[in-house]
């Protein structure tokens, strides 16, 4: 079991400095069927960096960062919101 945020669950999606650490976390949990827990609000954190960045002057496409999006989308992460998670 992993949990993860918005900086991990971004790198296993952009290419970015540690981007090879972060997948080589995630791709040892999938195989070894683990789940991936992640606090409830990651996709739309995701979402509002993928577009962050297409908003850049050098940054993805609007197709690029809605392949992106429905790349990270696909990923088997169990969304979670523990009791005392805000605290």
């Amino acid at each position: 079991m992993i949990c993860v945020d918005s900086s991990v669950a971004v790198k296993w999606i952009v290419h970015e400095d540690r981007s090879e650490q972060t997948l080589a976390l995630y791709h040892p949990t999938v195989l070894a069927d683990e789940p991936i827990y992640a606090p409830p609000l990651l996709p739309i954190e995701v979402t509002n960096v993928l577009y962050q960045r297409l908003r850049s002057r050098d940054g993805p496409s609007r197709d690029e960062v809605a392949a992106l999006l429905a790349k990270f989308l696909a990923f088997p992460i169990v969304l979670h919101n523990p009791a005392g998670l805000h605290q």
